[in-house]
């Protein structure tokens, strides 16, 4: 959300007098579950405002309730986080006073997806019908795996553990079926989707 001369859009606009703050809330919606999203832009939480920095310091794979859907006997998968190794991203969570190998997390409504380093990708993708598309940079569902099917139709989730300076530790569990979206080219360019990545017709 940055704008040709350098600032974000939303300071832009606070600029102009359209939004009295630069700030912004945001709640990503399900279409498939009908739940709509939204966006306040120029307000907040008033008792989110100065809290100090949170850090990823973990992911998880597991099931909150119900069957277990992975084609693993086990039924804690355990972390699948990597860590960092990038020197400045190190650097910035050691002086915001985080934990060692953690991340500063950066909410950005301007990116349509979460960003993992890519090793962490790869493990999550050791246990979930996924496979790489090259173009579009992307882990995209096996729609075509039986488990694609039972992972997203069960109380299985995607958890980010997340730390503040004093190392007290929230987990946000991200079920799998918020996850599973529907990618659309955008107007202008052709993207032949593969045919294992396709939605199934159930005609």
């Amino acid at each position: 959300m940055v704008g040709s001369t350098g600032t974000s859009i939303i300071e832009q606009m606070k600029k102009t007098g359209l939004v009295t703050s630069n700030s912004f809330g945001l709640h990503t919606g399900s279409a498939a579950l009908g739940q709509g999203g939204s966006l306040v832009i120029g307000g907040y939480e008033q008792n989110r405002l100065g809290t100090p920095f949170i850090f990823l310091a973990e992911v998880t794979i597991g099931v909150e309730t119900g069957r277990w859907p992975f084609n693993t006997s086990e039924r804690n998968m355990g972390g699948i986080w990597e860590g960092t190794t990038d020197a400045a991203g190190l650097r910035a969570s050691s002086l915001l006073g985080g934990r060692i190998g953690s991340v500063v997390v950066s909410p950005n409504p301007a990116v349509p997806g979460i960003y993992l380093q890519g090793p962490t990708c790869a493990n999550a993708a050791k246990h979930l019908p996924v496979k790489w598309d090259d173009r579009l940079k992307y882990y995209l569902w096996d729609t075509r795996d039986p488990a694609y099917w039972a992972i997203v139709n069960s109380g299985a989730y995607l958890g980010f553990v997340l730390a503040d300076t004093q190392a007290t530790n929230v987990t946000i569990k991200v079920p799998f079926k918020l996850l599973n979206l529907t990618l659309e080219s955008p107007k202008g360019e052709a993207y032949e989707a593969p045919d294992w990545a396709r939605p199934p017709s159930h005609e």
